[in-house]
């Protein structure tokens, strides 16, 4: 499995390397070298929940498809599936590790403490003024 999946995200890379118009390559190669890595921890990590592995390598080969430039200009727009691919696949690998119970506490202190910093400073602008 490891070598079907590397080996036809191989060919969609050199699709990309051939060409760098054909941007939309990278996307089945990220996905397919992904699933690739995903076959290989399965073979040597047994037991461990790795789903969250193959979201974080789809973030990443949507944050590589935004910052390649094309003739029209970076691709932004793929920052943002990027971003959210990563963020689940880490909680998918922290929920799976028993972290979670530590780290969403931690989480919920940190955001109220955002939220009474900003308080705090937009009154003191206020009162500035």
């Amino acid at each position: 499995g490891i070598i079907a999946m590397g080996g036809i995200g191989l060919a969609f890379l050199i699709v990309f390397l051939m060409n760098t118009e054909n941007w939309w390559a990278l996307i089945p190669a990220g996905s397919l070298f992904s699933i690739a890595l995903v076959i290989a921890l399965n073979q040597i990590l047994t037991g461990l929940e790795i789903g969250g592995v193959f979201l974080i390598g789809l973030g990443f080969t949507f944050g590589v498809v935004g910052f390649v430039p094309t003739p029209q200009g970076r691709m932004r727009w793929a920052l943002i599936p990027a971003l959210i691919l990563i963020v689940v696949g880490f909680l998918v690998l922290v929920a799976a590790s028993n972290l979670i119970a530590y780290l969403w506490p931690l989480g919920l202190i940190a955001l109220g403490g955002l939220i009474i910093y900003n308080v705090i400073r937009s009154r003191q602008k206020s009162s500035i003024y």
